[in-house]
C-alpha cells in the first residue's frame, strides 16, 4: 500500500469530522501533504476554524499546499464566515515562531507519526502548543500497512508512541475506524492535553 498516493485522502476527512471544529478554533495539521485535510477543516463543516494552519517539511508537497491555500482563501472570502489559512514549512519539533503555548484547540497528523524522531520532542512541542484541559491531537495510523515498508519509519508501533504520549502529559485513547476499506481503514490515536 502507498501512504502517499489515495490512501492519504479519505482518513484526513474523516478524522476533521471527527475532531469537531468549532468556528472559535485554532486547527493545525502536521504533515499537510496534498492538503485534503485542510480542505476538510475549511469547507467540510458548518463554518471553518477562525484559524488553519498546515505544516509541511517537504518542498513539494508545500508548493501543493500553497495552490490549496490560494483556492480556500478564494472560498473563505466569497462566504460569511473568517478563517485565517497559513502554511509554514519549519519541523514541528519546534512551532514557537508561528504557534504560541496553549494556542491550538485540535491537531491532526494522518500518517506522520511514524516519521516523528525522536518522537518525546514532538510531544513535548505538541503538549506545549495545545490549549489545556482539552487541546486534542490525533496521529491517524496504518500500522499494518508500515509493517514492510521501503520508507524510513522510525515508530512503527502503536504501544511505544502511545506511552510516549502519556508521558509527554496526554490522556490517550486508541480506536480501530473501519471505513469500509481496508485503503481507508486506520487507528486513531487520540491524545488529549490533561493541563
Amino acid at each position: 500500500m502507498n501512504l502517499r498516493k489515495g490512501a492519504n485522502q479519505e482518513p484526513p476527512r474523516h478524522v476533521v469530522e471527527r475532531l469537531q471544529l468549532q468556528p472559535s478554533h485554532t486547527y493545525v495539521e502536521l504533515g499537510a501533504g496534498h492538503g485534503s485535510g485542510l480542505r476538510a477543516a475549511v469547507v467540510g463543516g458548518t463554518a471553518p476554524p477562525k484559524r488553519v494552519v498546515g505544516v509541511e517539511i517537504s518542498d513539494a508537497f508545500r508548493n501543493k499546499l500553497e495552490q490549496v491555500k490560494e483556492e480556500l482563501d478564494q472560498t473563505v472570502s466569497t462566504s460569511d464566515h473568517s478563517c485565517s489559512i497559513e502554511i509554514f514549512g519549519q519541523d514541528a519539533k519546534d512551532m514557537t515562531s508561528f504557534l504560541a503555548d496553549g494556542s491550538v484547540d485540535r491537531m491532526l497528523g494522518v500518517n506522520v507519526v511514524y516519521f516523528l524522531d525522536p518522537l518525546e520532542e514532538y510531544m513535548q512541542e505538541i503538549h506545549r502548543v495545545l490549549a489545556p484541559n482539552g487541546g486534542t491531537v490525533v496521529f491517524g495510523c496504518k500500522f499494518g500497512a508500515i509493517k514492510d515498508s521501503p520508507y524510513p519509519f522510525v515508530n512503527k508501533e502503536e504501544a511505544p508512541i502511545v506511552e510516549k504520549m502519556e508521558a509527554a502529559g496526554f490522556d490517550v485513547t486508541s480506536n480501530k475506524i473501519d471505513l469500509g476499506n481496508d485503503m481507508y481503514n486506520y487507528v486513531e490515536l487520540k491524545g488529549i492535553k490533561r493541563t
